[in-house]
């Protein structure tokens, strides 16, 4: 990652190097970084800085810092964000992986839009919305970019090699319409579920708790779609040819004559595979260091790989900054990165003196949110604890511009809560 620095994106580069975080236009002002005065300032009218939001943001459920940290005004480049998500407010979560938790809520949230546009849209149209491939009514899909087909028309178009819609010639993805989550899990975990043979096995070096991808997860992660397992995904051409180029090598098994050439095919097809994944997907799930993974990294370097726009890394106040530029470097034509995360928290955790002294217990987040002209968005509305907690971490860290919100005060007493006695003490 530090090595390919140098032809990352323009935006990346002025941050990292030149540590401009994009808040400031040319001509601006310097201002002191991480004043609370200025921090507070932003929400103190917060209705005011949304009448540019062209969406309906409510299905998220986002308080008021986190509407304008989204808000559409924000400019272009890098975006700081200090604090953490509140992942109660995502609903109920069904893994305890962040990652996994994001890419479920997000695709959630998306089908249920799209459901809501397809009704819409029907009603106003009476069912007489005509498919503009075969030109009669009743369309059952709705594209990323809102357009509405047949779904067997549109899977023609792409069986046929169009890959781009008819009325806007923005690329599609999938022929169900929507968005294409991917998650990406470690090689471990994908070696633990789609082992390759080996000549000479050592049981001893295997890993004492293998890690399996939860079942509700299996229909996003990438491993499980190359190989055409994925439940409820329809597998494409590249991962059914990958799939079975799987099982012929193990069936031959290790003591075959044609075993290194059955596993050469195999792994050329799951290259072919992953990158026809990569082509379709919409929103990529990793951690920072899943996402350098050698195979995934040549699938979106090579030639006709889709361009990563925008990069989100959370908790960006814990990783340290080579591991932040793990991501960022693959998005070469990035337009937009968000950090978020709270170094005030949790900074990285470095325990060799040496790179402490030359900076790496210092967040990329952090350095830049302390250069000059930088303006870190605060996520001031806090869930975890009781007001009366939080009064002393929001004084002596926050300026006091940490606020709680008022549901934490109406909740049950806890399990340890002596009785009758305050939970908080006055």
């Amino acid at each position: 990652a530090l090595a390919e620095l140098a032809s990352a994106s323009p935006i990346l580069v002025s941050a990292v190097l030149n540590g401009h975080d994009g808040t400031m236009g040319s001509g601006s002002r310097p201002q002191t970084a991480n004043r609370p005065s200025d921090i507070a300032s932003d929400h103190t009218d917060w209705h005011s800085e949304l009448p540019s939001m062209r969406q309906d943001l409510s299905a998220w459920r986002l308080n008021q810092p986190q509407e304008i940290a989204v808000s559409p005004r924000w400019p272009m480049g890098f975006r700081l964000c200090m604090g953490r998500l509140a992942l109660a407010r995502l609903g109920r979560p069904h893994s305890n992986d962040a990652a996994d938790v994001a890419c479920l809520r997000v695709a959630e949230v998306a089908a249920e839009h799209f459901r809501d546009v397809a009704d819409i849209r029907a009603r106003d149209a009476c069912g007489e919305e005509e498919c503009v491939i075969c030109l009669s009514g009743r369309c059952d899909v709705v594209t990323a970019c809102n357009h509405y087909f047949h779904s067997q028309c549109l899977m023609q178009a792409l069986a046929a090699g169009s890959r781009s819609c008819p009325i806007c010639r923005r690329v599609l993805r999938q022929p169900s319409g929507g968005l294409r989550m991917l998650r990406v899990y470690s090689a471990e975990m994908e070696r633990s579920e789609f082992p390759v043979p080996k000549r000479i096995d050592h049981p001893h070096a295997r890993s004492r708790k293998p890690r399996t991808v939860p079942e509700n997860m299996r229909r996003y992660a990438l491993h499980w779609r190359c190989h055409g397992f994925a439940p409820g995904e329809a597998p494409t051409p590249e991962a059914v040819m990958a799939g079975e180029a799987y099982m012929r090598l193990l069936d031959a098994g290790p003591k075959s004559g044609a075993f290194d050439e059955l596993r050469a095919e195999y792994y050329e097809a799951l290259s072919e595979a992953r990158a026809a994944e990569l082509r379709q997907a919409d929103l990529v799930f990793a951690t920072c260091i899943s996402s350098r993974r050698g195979g995934l990294t040549a699938a979106l370097q090579a030639e006709g790989a889709p361009w990563l726009r925008q990069a989100i890394i959370d908790e960006a106040g814990q990783a340290p900054e080579p591991e932040t530029l793990c991501p960022l470097t693959l998005a070469r034509d990035v337009r937009s990165v968000v950090l978020v995360g709270d170094p005030k928290q949790l900074r990285p955790i470095i325990k060799s003196p040496a790179a402490q002294r030359l900076g790496l217990n210092v967040s990329l987040l952090e350095r830049i949110g302390h250069a000059p002209g930088a303006r870190p968005h605060l996520l001031s509305l806090q869930y975890r604890m009781h007001p009366d907690l939080n009064a002393f971490p929001s004084t002596y860290f926050y300026g006091g511009a940490v606020r709680t919100d008022p549901g934490t005060a109406a909740r049950a007493p806890g399990v340890l809560a002596h009785p009758g006695r305050p939970t908080v003490p006055a």
